[in-house]
């Protein structure tokens, strides 16, 4: 920690799948006005290989993913070439009034850089969110906050060309829940006691693709070729949740959660 500027490191092991083990890998800066602004600037990796012990070449919070792999640092070696799958991320929180909160996230997966690539129809691997949040503070100590968010998250985000380097852990995907191939619209009202009641609701609408890591979280893209979006034949979902949280007791809590889902896909 360095007053405004903060790095951050981890790395840590996920699972053994078909022989492969799995690691993940991640590093940043954060820059704080300590007001009411934060920016920053992240790398995460996964990395893995048939038996791959851990790689000491990450344990450097300095070295990025393309260092090691590009410069033949890192300890994979025949199948194992390859062995690692990195997305860079950029992310802003911002009270731009005290009442009103801005958070946004912008990923790069892969990109589509030379021409030749754009030329055969490749193109970039993105995902990107933005919310916006509510605090009118009509009461005291009884808080309600409105917010509308927006998530897409590219047909080839978070996969790689070895599906054991994508970003799942146990079958289920990192990051956002929703996993890829994706595209949301959200609304919702959150209150706050401030003490012991919390009270969560929101409406979604959102269309899944059939390239969603969901659907094949093991499995590695053929080729990152543009074309409609979300891919395939989309599911088209329109829900709504509401949560509770009760605290009756410092100890001892009361939780509540209904759903609904509809679509015209399915019944």
């Amino acid at each position: 920690n360095f007053g405004k500027l903060r790095g951050k490191y981890f790395h840590g092991s996920l699972e053994n799948y078909d022989s492969y083990n799995r690691y993940i890998v991640g590093h940043g800066i954060e820059y704080s006005n300590q007001k009411n602004f934060i920016i920053s600037l992240s790398e995460i990796v996964i990395y893995s290989g048939i038996g791959r012990p851990l790689d000491f070449s990450y344990l450097n919070p300095f070295f990025s993913h393309l260092e090691i792999e590009l410069n033949n640092r890192s300890n994979s070696s025949g199948n194992n070439t390859g062995g690692g799958n990195a997305v860079w991320m950029q992310t802003i929180d911002w009270f731009i009034h005290p009442k009103i909160r801005m958070s946004a996230n912008f990923l790069i997966d892969e990109l589509a850089i030379d021409k030749i690539e754009r030329d055969n129809g490749k193109e970039h691997s993105l995902a990107s969110s933005l919310r916006f949040a509510l605090n009118p503070n009509i009461f005291n100590s009884q808080y309600f906050i409105f917010y509308f968010q927006y998530k897409k998250i590219g047909s080839y985000a978070l996969r790689h060309h070895r599906g054991v380097n994508n970003f799942v852990h146990r079958g289920l995907p990192l990051g956002s829940e929703l996993g890829s191939d994706v595209i949301e619209l959200m609304a919702g009202l959150n209150y706050y006691n401030q003490n012991n009641f919390f009270v969560e609701s929101g409406i979604s609408f959102k269309t899944t693709g059939e390239e969603s890591i969901i659907y094949r979280p093991y499995e590695p893209y053929l080729s990152i070729k543009s074309g409609p979006f979300p891919s395939g034949s989309a599911i088209d979902i329109l829900s709504y949740n509401v949560s509770m949280k009760h605290w009756i007791k410092p100890n001892i809590a009361l939780l509540g959660e209904i759903g609904f889902e509809k679509s015209k896909n399915f019944n």
